[in-house]
């Protein structure tokens, strides 16, 4: 994928989809307030050489940009990045109370959060594996 892709409702992600870009591919957010991403309960998206914009100088209290339902998965490889989000829940670039994330590459950046969990919240019932990448610049209220 190459260009910018404006997102204007939730996309649901409910089978295992897998999104790479090139250098310059970016999806931002448009006019929804929703999460961009929702994992589906046994589905897992993945995500390469692509930049996630939540735009939070124009969209503030916001959900997350990717949320992971109960036994969804999530996977950061290289060149994924999810940034610039304002949310108004727990964990504004990633949101699972349940499910798995693995991160092996790209980067977590810029994002706010109300209430804990600037980057990323996990519930209880969640898994994170960090094999790659960096986490910075996050920041939550909570």
């Amino acid at each position: 994928m190459t260009g910018e892709i404006k997102v204007t409702k939730r996309i649901l992600v409910n089978r295992n989809v897998t999104i790479s870009g090139a250098e310059e591919g970016k999806i931002i957010r448009g006019t929804t307030r929703d999460h961009l991403f929702y994992v589906n309960k046994d589905s897992n998206l993945t995500l390469k050489n692509i930049t996630i914009d939540g735009q939070k100088d124009t969209y503030l209290n916001c959900n997350s940009l990717i949320y992971i339902d109960n036994s969804g998965s999530l996977t950061l490889d290289n060149g994924a990045v999810l940034q610039n989000n304002h949310s108004n829940q727990v964990g504004s670039a990633i949101q699972a109370p349940s499910g798995f994330v693995l991160m092996k590459g790209g980067s977590i950046q810029d994002n706010e959060s109300n209430f804990n969990g600037g980057g990323i919240y996990l519930g209880q019932a969640a898994t994170f594996e960090m094999r790659g990448g960096t986490i910075q610049g996050n920041t939550g209220d909570g």
